[in-house]
């Protein structure tokens, strides 16, 4: 029987950033359930099935960036993926649904007039709520790292 310490002898990089994107990305896929990705066709080839095709195609994550899908209509691959910030992302992304009340550009984030206060929240809940739309972004980037970590655990 393998032990965790064989896994991670075979590349060392279980607690990588890269290794908690491929993780999700995986997820996301595998799971047919889900409209937006594994539900509408979204896949990644038969290389990023293991983690090292992955990791020799994209490389090193550079700080502050996530992997982001060039063209939404296609899956995931090195043709189709690059490592980019969130407003770079917000900037490619699927047109949202008319009652959004998003007025930032960037999922998850919105200014409330009637607080005069930047809104983050993620799945549901609030990660930031302040003056500071570079601390509102900033908590995203967390909340997302965080949850990345945590649904790998389990």
């Amino acid at each position: 029987m393998a032990t965790e310490a064989h896994f991670n002898y075979k590349h060392g990089m279980c607690k990588t950033p890269e290794y908690y994107t491929w993780v999700g990305m995986k997820a996301r896929c595998d799971n047919y359930h889900d409209p937006d990705y594994g539900g509408r066709g979204i896949t990644y080839p038969d290389k990023w099935a293991d983690f090292l095709g992955f990791y020799e195609d994209m490389g090193n994550r550079p700080e502050g960036t996530t992997l982001d899908r060039l063209d939404n209509d296609k899956g995931y691959s090195k043709e189709n993926c690059a490592w980019r910030t969130l407003e770079e992302q917000n900037l490619n992304k699927r047109p949202m649904s008319k009652h959004a009340r998003n007025t930032s550009g960037i999922v998850g984030l919105d200014w409330r007039e009637n607080r005069q206060a930047w809104r983050a929240r993620f799945k549901q809940k609030l990660v930031y709520q302040g003056p500071s739309k570079e601390d509102a972004i900033k908590s995203l980037e967390n909340a997302h790292v965080h949850w990345a970590k945590f649904a790998t655990q389990y």
